[in-house]
């Protein structure tokens, strides 16, 4: 059969064109459904009553969840129906018309939504919630001196009878899986800038209102960075929130950052640059979470990544990445394509730390300026829609015209991670140098890899790659000079698991394993009662066993009979402790006390922090896959004060010495960087 010319599939493109009705080429495109919502407080009661309104296409299934609110009210196209009882929490119908609901509800103990007498912060289900996308009005009424705060464009202020209603404007779909959110406070201190054509604002508290200006700043440099790698901003408006009930989070036009982020002294100890990445990666191009939460991961590369780059430190975030993934997951994961959302710390270091690797791994396998490219295409492409990893792919091979499949089948759904190693290492002279070979081992179902090598030589060093996709893969290299030492994966350039000598002895290490031998002497159980409480809630499943030791005691120190808040948790504890035995070198250590014998027995003299409470943490020489711990502290009132400090909120630190509520140092012990082996 003959194929058409290209000017004969032209000419009857254009006839068919001229016999199209009028009216089609005029039809606009179908609007999306509209959710009214109008929200007003009774913040004594901590109560909230609301009214929605759905509207859209008649005929429309509608699945509507209430989330345990109280509806006073439902109507379907002005038709009344009966009022959801009992364990009814979800509604099923089909539009006549408007659809309307009003409800009621209480959150005086909500961990998601916070509802008193000076501020509101609602980010959990606080209205009825329907499936598909909407394109959200919200009307919040508060009490006069309130300054309220949602995703918008624009914002109206109104004073009524009732106080002050804050309309807002955002006229783009959002999933339900989203949805909208609230931050208001009495207190709210703003100050405003401006970054070409967006308008930037800080919601700040009076205690970090004069942070102000250094936020808005730094808020336009991540703007200015972004944009030039990911495209324009996609909103004419950006807020900065400090969260009125804690917790960070990034919405379409602002952010949620915590208190704490305000008093840091660098902005990459805070999550504002994360936060606004976000801006792009979930709040332009929005997330399927049924197949796989990847907004998270890319986020880190851009942000998080991205900064560490920025300083040279790259391979060290990356590390990390690597690290908090053996620490907490192990062998023990889920595939990527089953994360929808942080909730403890394996869960973590899934979603934001191999997601990060992934987007990594992706960059290397292609190149920078076709990884840059898919990125900008994506979001240009998903604009407003809900997109998954298949899309990612998509964008990626359509640029570098590669077939990724593989690379995404392996790192998306598999939930093992490669083990390498090093042997069969030889090398002979040749003819103007020396020949180097080894061998790559992968230890279980093999990965298809790319591994950089650092090879160190007399006079010099070489780097070079290594395809690998079998267990065994022999590498030959010629050198100028005689080798000296082989090292597999320098900078962290694949996601792997870490040899035991690149492990760094961190506070984190010490929180994921499964047990740990607590030793201290009788005098220190009065001063260190509240210890295994403060470890029970730092989102830890350690197991603590007890031994008793006795040895040198300051001068003037005394034993306490007493038996203080902890006694009964100690006394659970040590009696594991006897069941468990002497001598094991397969549990970590936690020492008690300066003047511990143990310290002395495996370290030496080893410097200690001589005031406050401190905590660290050093590989333990009997068992490198093991740690020990020391922990110090002046009185038992430090501990209380200062412990849940330095272990919740520097987890990655080796050393950390805390005082008065406030850090005072921290350090993190050096490990090996790569798989390192002599070349004998």
């Amino acid at each position: 059969m003959r194929v058409p010319g290209l000017w004969y599939l032209r000419a009857a493109l254009l006839a068919a064109a001229l016999f199209v009705p009028l009216a089609a080429w005029a039809a606009p495109a179908v609007s999306p459904p509209t959710y009214e919502l109008k929200v007003s407080f009774d913040l004594a009661q901590a109560k909230l009553l609301g009214k929605a309104v759905i509207r859209g296409r008649r005929g429309r299934q509608l699945d509507i969840d209430l989330g345990g609110l109280t509806v006073l009210r439902l109507s379907n196209g002005g038709r009344e129906l009966p009022i959801p009882g009992g364990q009814e929490q979800t509604v099923k119908l089909r539009a006549a018309g408007p659809v309307e609901i009003d409800y009621e509800a209480r959150f005086a103990d909500s961990d998601e939504n916070l509802i008193s007498a000076d501020a509101v912060q609602l980010q959990g289900q606080w209205y009825p919630t329907v499936a598909g996308m909407h394109v959200y009005h919200l009307s919040a009424t508060l009490p006069e001196g309130f300054t309220a705060v949602s995703e918008a464009e624009a914002i109206r202020r109104t004073r009524t009878p009732a106080g002050v209603r804050f309309d807002f404007d955002f006229s783009h779909p959002l999933a339900a899986a989203d949805g909208i959110t609230l931050a208001a406070s009495r207190h709210f201190v703003v100050q405003r800038s401006s970054y070409d054509k967006v308008v930037i604002t800080a919601y700040l508290s009076p205690g970090h209102a004069q942070r102000a200006g250094f936020f808005l700043e730094e808020a336009k440099r991540y703007l200015r960075r972004f944009e030039s790698e990911l495209g324009p901003y996609p909103f004419k408006r950006l807020a900065i929130v400090e969260a009125p009930g804690g917790g960070g989070l990034s919405m379409p036009t602002y952010v949620l950052l915590e208190s704490a982020d305000f008093d840091a002294e660098r902005i990459e100890d805070t999550a504002l640059g994360h936060e606004i990445a976000h801006q792009w990666f979930g709040n332009l191009a929005y997330i399927d979470y049924e197949h796989g939460n990847w907004g998270e991961g890319v986020t880190v590369y851009f942000a998080d990544h991205a900064d560490a780059a920025a300083r040279g430190r790259a391979w060290a975030c990356r590390k990390r990445m690597i690290e908090g993934y053996e620490n907490s997951v192990g062998s023990d994961g889920i595939p990527l394509t089953e994360f929808s959302s942080r909730h403890n710390r394996p869960t973590r270091s899934i979603g934001y730390g191999k997601s990060a690797m992934v987007f990594h791994m992706v960059a290397l396998q292609i190149g920078q300026k076709a990884f840059l490219r898919s990125v900008r295409d994506f979001l240009r492409t998903e604009r407003f829609r809900v997109a998954g990893w298949d899309d990612w792919r998509l964008a990626f091979e359509r640029n570098s015209h590669q077939d990724l499949r593989w690379l995404f089948a392996q790192w998306l759904t598999r939930t093992d991670v490669p083990e390498l190693r090093l042997d069969g290492i030889r090398d002979e002279p040749v003819a103007a140098g020396f020949a180097l070979s080894f061998a790559v081992h992968q230890i279980g179902e093999p990965f298809r890899l790319t591994v950089p090598i650092l090879i160190r030589y007399d006079g010099g060093e070489r780097r070079v790659q290594a395809q690998i996709a079998k267990r065994e893969q022999r590498v030959r290299v010629r050198l100028p000079g005689r080798p000296r030492e082989i090292v597999l994966d320098p900078d962290y350039d694949v996601f792997r698991r870490p040899a035991p000598a690149e492990i760094t002895p961190t506070i984190q290490r010490l929180l994921t394993r499964p047990e740990a031998m607590v030793v201290a002497s009788t005098a220190e159980k009065e001063r260190y009662a509240a210890l295994p409480d403060i470890l029970a809630a730092a989102d830890t499943a350690l197991r603590l066993h007890w031994r008793q030791v006795e040895g040198p005691r300051k001068t003037g120190t005394r034993s306490s009979g007493r038996q203080g808040t902890g006694a009964g948790r100690w006394r659970e504890v040590f009696k594991r402790g006897q069941a468990a035995g002497k001598g094991r070198h397969d549990v970590s250590l936690i020492l008690l006390g300066r003047n511990n014998p143990v310290i002395h027995r495996l370290f030496g003299d080893l410097r200690l922090p001589a005031r406050g409470f401190g905590i660290t943490v050093r590989t333990d020489p009997r068992n490198p896959a093991e740690v020990v711990a020391i922990i110090t502290a002046d009185a038992r009132d430090d501990l209380r004060q200062d412990a849940a400090l330095a272990i919740e909120d520097y987890e990655e630190s080796s050393t950390v010495l805390v005082a008065n509520g406030k850090l005072v140092a921290k350090q993190t012990a050096q490990s090996e960087r790569g798989i390192r082996s002599a070349v004998p």
